[in-house]
């Protein structure tokens, strides 16, 4: 498996909130977003999922990239 963002950072800003950026590995541009803990209305393996900034760094629910059973789970997917 290709890695998605080389030198990926993690910094915790607060309880079920972490936010990255890194390199897009494909095409080298700057990406960054959130690991965010949302235990509502979801199945117990989809708590966490990642969502990515667009280019306002703003978040929206149509940049959800992936479903994880724990922040763990999330930074395994964004750095292997």
């Amino acid at each position: 498996m290709t890695t998605l963002i080389n030198k990926v950072n993690f910094k915790q800003i607060t309880k079920g909130c972490i936010e990255f950026n890194g390199i897009d590995s494909l095409n080298g541009n700057q990406m960054s977003g959130m690991i965010i803990y949302q235990p509502l209305d979801v199945k117990r393996n989809q708590v966490w999922h990642i969502k990515f900034y667009d280019e306002n760094k703003s978040l929206n629910n149509s940049s959800i990239a992936y479903f994880g059973s724990s922040a763990k789970n999330c930074k395994q997917w964004l750095s292997n």
